[in-house]
């Protein structure tokens, strides 16, 4: 699961079993852009929805 965190300009990898937390990792919390929202495209890369008065959709792919 990816979160996106608005107050903190970042994006959370969360991995669950069950109703438990097994890890996260920070991620993208350089770009400086606070995260609306994030969904994942068919082809598996993230899809970004930047909150700023000119916000973006950024594309990350591997």
């Amino acid at each position: 699961m990816i979160i996106a965190g608005l107050g903190g300009k970042e994006l959370w990898r969360v991995v669950l079993d069950g109703r438990s937390v097994v890890s996260r990792t920070r991620m993208y919390a350089g770009l400086g852009e606070r995260f609306r929202h994030v969904q994942q495209a068919p082809d598996s890369a993230l899809l970004l929805l930047t909150d700023e008065t000119n916000g973006r959709i950024l594309r990350v792919a591997r």
